[in-house]
């Protein structure tokens, strides 16, 4: 059985230029040891902030999802340009109370009756504040 090994000689372009395999690296050690603490710092700090936050970014994430299903009708950005209304800079209370009409058959549609049935009411809430912030 053949087995690959690796070439002897390592092309590196660190200050010292080319070295061999097992020789001495090509930044000193210190220099290295240095970034990788500044590696390792970044990363758990980034992994707290990520820990702190991920809840809310997730719920962004969802948020813009599920409202991204409404573009299709009421246009690009929220900005209907046919008869369908705009939801951009819509008011949260009254986007909220017309989706739960909506579900609950208060309110008459040929669609949204259907639509609405697929949302909590959390999901109206981050919806309307999503398209309440739309400009």
């Amino acid at each position: 059985m053949h087995i690959a090994r690796m070439p002897k000689r390592v092309d590196a372009n660190g200050p010292r230029g080319k070295f061999e395999a097992g020789g001495p690296p090509p930044f000193p050690l210190d220099f290295m040891e240095e970034c990788m603490n500044k590696i390792l710092i970044a990363g758990l700090l980034g992994a707290g902030l990520i820990g702190a936050n991920g809840t809310a970014l997730a719920s962004d994430a969802h948020t813009r999802v599920i409202a991204s299903t409404c573009l299709s009708c009421h246009g690009p950005d929220g900005k209907s340009k046919s008869a369908m209304p705009s939801l951009a800079g819509i008011d949260k209370a009254y986007f909220v109370a017309q989706m739960k009409a909506f579900k609950s058959g208060q309110r008459p549609a040929s669609v949204m009756h259907r639509h609405a049935q697929g949302y909590t009411d959390q999901e109206f809430e981050k919806m309307g504040e999503y398209f309440a912030a739309m400009k």
